[in-house]
């Protein structure tokens, strides 16, 4: 192939000087996939016996066979990422089959008693045989009792399992190239070149103007490489700087384990007895939730973090360091983030939920009122990450408190409703900051970052009319504008130093209209 042949240059456009040049440039990146699948079921079901109270007990038996297959087969295009700019991918095979036997059943033991309105027990249980694993028995109880008409004590217990799903197993591997910063490579602001009219100075490492944690240091030192002269030009132009790119590898694994957890609740409702004026109902449930080996595809962002800013295992001892692969220069060239049994997550607290409604005589009109409010306390939120643990209750992304409330108003044909969301504010492990920085936003260099956020709520509104079987909506989201909260992009996963995934509003105040017909 000739770069500058003639036939490229004509007037009024040009062309390849043959077929076959046009055909190694330009070509076609192509993907087919087939998910099947097959699914046969069975069910019998009906009543055991009679209890004395005149409750029947049912019993219900059943069986379930699934078999999911996927075919993904890519063109040596996708498969080899000849396209400039484009990815490696392998596609994906693999069949599974499962077969499920199932029973569920409901005990009423007591019934209009005496302090004993209702005593109900169910239970279920369920054995999974997954082609890949051995059988599995998980089960569940829930106990319900209700000693008068408006009070009502409630549990459950119950056990889960998942196994591994065609992508997380059968994913045959992908490739790609994703920009990020090195923590290990000397940041611009802390190398200076020694001479700036020499082309190629060598440059020199200013540990007054390096704003990384000794944490970090130790560890990339430890992991082979110099923190404080990796990437810096040594005058034969093979300097590199901290933001550069890597391979991103990913896949499936036939290692995987299946999911299990086990969860249990406990609580009461309370609904007010004392008048017929208004209907208020008030719960309180405590839930608490252990899974075990629980299937995660690791971030390469995550990855690296995890093993040069780790505060439980320093010095690189973290288990995905195994996942990052140098150059000879120390460059960053691979990292693994195939799927992985991640290890342990949990996740305790209580949930609050109160509803109230009434009705009030306008004129010759009804207007009802009615509020529902949410809030739930998070106590913990653990992960076992390959040994390396955090609680991160109470942080930026898993804050103490989140509440949420609607005040409906229906008047005629009328309808109001006022929308309220609150986050709590959450503050970062100070562990994981260099504790001799000092609180900033924004400055270069001796600068701890906002590792935390503030308290947050924002409104919605809306109004609606209907008549016949059409309605209109006028609503406004984020009334007041609030915008989130901000924090330095290097102590909290944001984007344009505002949190993400947390639930925060993005957009800031919109309106909305929208028009409905039934027919």
């Amino acid at each position: 192939f000739v770069a500058n042949a003639a036939s490229l240059f004509r007037e009024g456009g040009g062309t390849f000087s043959s077929q076959a040049e046009a055909d190694y440039l330009f070509t076609i990146r192509s993907f087919e996939t087939k998910i099947e699948q097959t699914v046969a079921s069975g069910i019998i079901q009906g009543d055991m016996f009679t209890m004395p109270n005149g409750s029947a007990v049912p019993l219900l038996l059943g069986y379930e066979f699934r078999r999911d297959s996927i075919l993904s087969v890519p063109n040596d295009i996708a498969a080899n990422g000849t396209l400039f700019a484009s990815f490696t991918d392998q596609g994906a095979s693999g069949t599974r089959d499962l077969h499920e036997f199932f029973a569920e059943t409901s005990v009423q033991f007591l019934k209009d008693k005496t302090w004993a309105e209702e005593l109900t027990l169910d239970l279920g249980g369920r054995v999974t045989d997954e082609s890949s694993f051995d059988p599995h028995f998980t089960y569940s109880a829930k106990l319900l009792y209700r000693p008068t008409s408006y009070l009502m004590l409630r549990g459950t217990y119950g056990t889960s399992y998942r196994a591994p799903n065609l992508r997380e197993r059968f994913l045959e591997g992908a490739t790609g190239f994703q920009t990020f910063t090195d923590p290990c490579v000397v940041p611009n602001n802390a190398r200076e070149a020694t001479d700036l009219a020499q082309q190629n100075s060598p440059e020199v490492y200013l540990s007054d103007q390096d704003t990384r944690s000794n944490r970090v240091l130790d560890a990339c030192a430890a992991d082979g490489v110099d923190p404080r002269s990796l990437g810096l030009e040594d005058g034969t132009g093979n300097a590199f700087f901290a933001l550069g790119s890597a391979e991103i590898s990913t896949g499936g694994s036939s290692l995987l384990e299946p999911e299990t957890s086990r969860s249990f609740t406990y609580g009461v409702v309370f609904d007010q007895p004392f008048t017929d004026a208004f209907d208020l109902r008030f719960a309180v449930t405590y839930f608490d939730i252990d899974i075990k080996n629980s299937i995660s595809e690791p971030g390469y962002l995550f990855v690296v973090d995890e093993c040069y800013d780790n505060a439980d295992q320093p010095n690189a001892t973290s288990g995905f360091c195994g996942r990052i692969e140098r150059d000879e220069t120390g460059n960053l060239d691979t990292i693994d983030t195939t799927f992985i049994n991640a290890g342990q997550e949990t996740s305790k607290g209580i949930d609050f939920n109160l509803t109230y409604e009434q009705d009030f005589e306008i004129g010759s009109e009804n207007l009802n009122v009615s509020l529902d409010l949410a809030a739930t306390y998070t106590k913990e939120r653990f992960f076992n990450i390959l040994d390396s643990t955090d609680d991160i209750a109470g942080e930026t992304d898993a804050p103490h408190w989140r509440a949420n409330s609607l005040l409906t108003l229906r008047y005629n044909e009328f309808r109001f409703n006022w929308a309220s969301h609150f986050i709590q504010g959450g503050s970062e492990d100070p562990d994981e900051f260099d504790p001799d920085a000092v609180p900033c936003d924004g400055l270069p260099v001796s600068c701890r970052p906002i590792y935390f956020t503030t308290d947050y709520d924002v409104h919605d509104m809306s109004v609606s009319y209907g008549w016949d079987n059409y309605s209109i909506t006028f609503g406004i989201k984020n009334v007041f504008n609030t915008a989130p909260p901000e924090v330095d992009d290097d102590g909290v996963f944001s984007l344009a130093n505002v949190p993400l995934g947390i639930g925060y509003d993005l957009n800031g105040r919109t309106g909305f209209l929208t028009l409905e017909a039934k027919f």
